[in-house]
């Protein structure tokens, strides 16, 4: 399990690791740090991290937010000492939202590559779920962990696999649909995809390489491995794609129509004289 490394954004330097245990139903005190930069992570069990908003000139001082991090929803938490100054540096010239990942597929994030991967194969060789024999994904150990043979949807390997075998997409519909995975169509897929855990990936991480290695019934065999998830700063998804997400989540809320408006006004922000216009458009 992947928590700090020297090139990660937010590393500064090497000050001290501790340890520390939180017992069922204790509640720990307030910290507040002014010079000190903290990373925490929860390897072991689940906590309920309440960060509060003291910043006399932030516009959301007096806000609280609450997040759970643990073995089923891991990652790091950075608390930098201020830098207030970072606030405008290259302002006007660099922009983060173009570093933003968007993911094309909505499932846990172990499995986009593998999505990926096995949705290039069936375009590529033109080959159907009935083809199929089976499949390996090979994935870094503390990557594959995570999502192996899970009993949600949305974050079992095999599961959203299966999906991809039969459907050759998978929509947020379908990676969120629990009666699915007793479907016995379903299950006859899964049961040909088959995780295995490859220490060699773990030299990538944090990239998660994926690779998705596909046997069909005639023998033939195909391969394809993943470096970057479509929807990343190095892979980014087209404005095709990124519409056809956004329709597949909007949609079925605010229904086609109203979407597709919703839609072209966005993609035309600059234009809109008052974003107060956009009111009714998010109105059900």
């Amino acid at each position: 399990m992947h928590m700090l490394r020297n090139d990660d954004p937010g590393f500064e330097s090497f000050g001290e690791i501790y340890f520390s245990v939180v017992f069922p139903g204790v509640i720990k005190g307030w910290h507040l740090h002014r010079r000190m930069t903290l990373n925490y992570a929860v390897p072991v069990g689940l906590i309920k991290l309440v960060l509060y908003d003291d910043r006399e000139s932030s516009s959301t001082r007096g806000e609280l937010m609450e997040v759970f991090s643990g073995e089923d929803n891991f990652f790091r938490v950075n608390a930098p000492a201020a830098k207030p100054e970072l606030l405008v540096q290259a302002l006007g010239e660099r922009y983060e939202i173009v570093n933003t990942d968007i993911k094309k597929w909505t499932v846990g994030t172990p499995i986009q590559g593998p999505l990926d991967a096995l949705e290039t194969l069936m375009r590529q060789h033109r080959f159907e779920a009935y083809d199929v024999a089976e499949v390996v994904v090979r994935l870094a150990p503390a990557v594959g962990s995570v999502v192996d043979n899970r009993d949600i949807p949305d974050i079992c390997l095999q599961h959203m696999l299966a999906v991809m075998l039969l459907y050759r997409t998978v929509s947020f519909a379908m990676a969120h649909d629990e009666a699915r995975m007793k479907d016995e169509v379903v299950l006859r897929e899964r049961r040909k995809v088959r995780y295995v855990a490859d220490p060699e990936l773990t030299a990538s991480l944090p990239v998660r390489v994926a690779i998705v290695e596909v046997t069909l019934r005639n023998g033939m065999r195909h391969s394809e491995r993943v470096d970057a998830v479509r929807g990343t700063p190095r892979n980014p998804m087209g404005r095709d794609e990124v519409v056809a997400k956004a329709r597949d989540l909007i949609g079925p809320v605010l229904h086609d129509a109203r979407s597709d408006t919703l839609i072209d006004k966005l993609l035309a922000l600059e234009t809109l004289g008052d974003v107060r216009d956009l009111r009714p458009l998010l109105q059900n």
